[in-house]
């Protein structure tokens, strides 16, 4: 009887604890491709790193380290993100780097 207690609360901890992250890429056409990743510790840091480093094949708008900060208030989600990364962008990469964002965060938010 221990030993299925013990495998209940572990297979409870790791679906607790265990979140996949739906991202999206663009395809060599610019049509958005959802890919399914593991979450560890920091979702949000983790959609943005996996945003900014997409597979082989796939596009990303999303610059490296793009991400300044967040802040959870309420019922909100503040993004600060680092204008300088962001410079030089013309207005079809900028346009495709705020569906991707805004995409792939709309998909992993519950509730």
């Amino acid at each position: 009887m221990k030993r299925y207690a013990s495998f209940i609360i572990l297979l409870v901890t790791v679906a607790v604890f265990s979140t996949e992250l739906k991202i999206c890429y663009l395809s060599e056409d610019l049509l958005p491709v959802v890919k399914v990743i593991e979450a560890k510790e920091n979702p949000v840091l983790e959609i943005f790193e996996a945003l900014s480093s997409p597979p082989s094949g796939l596009k990303s708008f999303v610059p490296q380290d793009v991400l300044r900060a967040y802040f959870f208030v309420g019922d909100y989600l503040i993004l600060d993100l680092y204008s300088e990364r962001l410079k030089g962008m013309d207005f079809e990469a900028e346009r495709y780097f705020l569906h991707q964002m805004l995409y792939t965060v709309f998909l992993n938010v519950k509730g």
